[in-house]
């Protein structure tokens, strides 16, 4: 699970609100953090993973509004 700058997040909850109408909730955990959004829409969800793939990061979607992210950087 790898963790992200706080100004990435920033940028991201302000696209996804513009651009989708959506939520970005960040959670952070021991060792980590995770993601949650409010109805999450194939566009949307499509947006994020495309999102952090143009900066090395794979998300990893564990329920359908929950993901986290690896660093593709150390795979």
């Amino acid at each position: 699970m790898s963790i992200i700058d706080i100004t990435k997040i920033i940028e991201l909850k302000q696209v996804l609100n513009d651009k989708f109408d959506i939520q970005l909730h960040v959670h952070d955990t021991c060792g980590g953090q995770y993601f949650s959004v409010d109805n999450l829409e194939p566009s949307a969800k499509d947006f994020i993973e495309n999102y952090f793939m143009e900066r090395n990061y794979r998300v990893i979607f564990d329920k359908e509004i929950e993901f986290h992210l690896e660093d593709m950087r150390l795979c």
